[in-house]
């Protein structure tokens, strides 16, 4: 079943705005990345999204490299958003290992963490 309506897709060609479908009924995100890889000829595809996608991401095994900015000052609670939401990792491995490549900080008391995610056997 499909969940994009023909109509919009239909007008988004119409406004030169490029799409790729990648999935019936929900997104196949590893179709979806090569797909981008074979018809844009991309090396590299960055994340900026929400968690939602960024756990997705992490689960399906298509994450490389982390980055992360931790800014001084704390949001908490219940319901608060964090880098990687939605289902657990599969109990194979329900950690993902990350390795520090490399970290910085600014005088505002900003850190940056840049880490390969290590792929369990």
């Amino acid at each position: 079943m499909r969940r994009y309506p023909l109509g919009h897709l239909a007008y988004l060609r119409g406004e030169g705005v490029p799409y790729l479908v990648a999935g019936i009924g929900k997104v196949d995100l590893d179709l979806a990345l090569r797909k981008i890889r074979l018809l844009l000829n991309a090396q590299c595809v960055v994340s900026e999204a929400g968690g939602g996608l960024n756990g997705a991401l992490l689960r399906a095994g298509l994450v490389d490299e982390f980055h992360v900015i931790l800014v001084p000052a704390i949001v908490g609670g219940k319901g608060t958003p964090t880098a990687f939401d939605g289902d657990p990792l599969p109990p194979a491995n329900s950690a993902a290992t990350l390795e520090l490549v490399r970290a910085e900080s600014s005088t505002g008391g900003a850190v940056w963490l840049h880490y390969h995610v290590r792929r369990n056997p």
